[in-house]
């Protein structure tokens, strides 16, 4: 049977850089005409930030500073004056997104299946939600794969990384097959040691078990998957993206463009070797100790019954 799943991926853009809530910027000034701009951040992992200073006055730098922020507290940059003699003049703005800005990416970096060894799927290529629901136009780089298996099954992380964010918030029982289409979908966001983000999404209601500012590794079980959108099946969905550019930025239409770019990952399959996903194509779930001895340290590595 052909299948096509189109998941609630349109939003992506606007859920990570709705984060202005998560973060709050105060302003000091200093003895020398000079302004520190503070931050203090509520949520774990990394942030990139783009303040813009409106109508400034006698301001050294700017109008526009693109930051990454990652403790919970720090100095974003010290605006200083052209003539210390007279105070700046200014009000400002600012947006905010999760993940580092334009990060040095291991593009190539090795992944493995998020299903737990020796489970079947099959990986199916999703469509943009927002070329078909919305009218916008799919990013040139959109990529993200449904993972759908025969029974409900559990979902683990592909990689090592920092558990930002988790939204386990819509119920999921009763609801089997009864949507093709919706944006309440549970969701975990983990940042990577390279600053790309996974978003992993679809999950069983109540099932998720990590907490934001967990460390996981490849294999941590994170939930089940869910078959919400289709009665006979279970899914869920993976996308990998990273900041590829600023706030602000437009296309040829003028239109401002996503910050976001998107990853097409690498997988270690046991009988292929180290594959890109075709999409329709049935794999089985396995694990690499190379994998595991990429990012994970000496004492990480005991945890596993591993050495470097």
């Amino acid at each position: 049977m052909k299948i096509k799943i189109i998941l609630a991926l349109a939003l992506v853009s606007v859920r990570l850089q709705a984060q202005e809530n998560s973060i709050k910027i105060t302003l000091t000034p200093n003895n020398d005409k000079s302004v520190d701009f503070k931050y203090d951040k509520q949520t774990p992992g990394s942030y990139y930030v783009q303040v813009t200073l409106k109508n400034p006055s006698n301001a050294s730098d700017g109008p526009v500073f693109d930051e990454t922020i990652e403790g919970i507290h720090g100095k974003l940059f010290t605006l200083k004056p052209q003539d210390p003699q007279r105070p700046i003049g200014f009000s400002y703005t600012y947006r905010s997104a999760m993940g580092v800005y334009r990060p040095k990416l291991k593009t190539d970096f090795l992944y493995i299946f998020p299903y737990t060894k020796n489970t079947k799927f099959r990986a199916l290529e999703s469509g943009f939600v927002g070329s078909k629901y919305l009218g916008q136009a799919t990013p040139a780089d959109w990529k993200a794969y449904a993972f759908v298996t025969n029974k409900e099954d559990s979902i683990v992380a592909c990689r090592k990384g920092l558990v930002t964010e988790v939204k386990d918030l819509y119920k999921t029982e009763g609801k089997a097959g009864l949507v093709s289409y919706t944006s309440q979908r549970n969701a975990i966001y983990i940042e990577h040691a390279d600053g790309s983000i996974a978003r992993y999404l679809g999950f069983k209601h109540g099932s998720i078990a990590v907490k934001p500012g967990q460390v996981v590794y490849p294999g941590t079980f994170l939930g089940m998957n869910s078959n919400i959108t289709d009665v006979r099946r279970y899914s869920f969905s993976l996308m990998l993206m990273y900041i590829k550019r600023p706030f602000g930025e437009t296309g040829e239409d003028g239109k401002e463009l996503n910050v976001y770019s998107y990853i097409d990952p690498v997988f270690y399959d046991p009988k292929l070797g180290n594959i890109k996903l075709t999409s329709g194509t049935e794999y089985t779930a396995d694990t690499n100790e190379g994998i595991y001895k990429k990012e994970l340290s000496k004492k990480e590595l005991k945890l596993f019954g591993l050495s470097k």
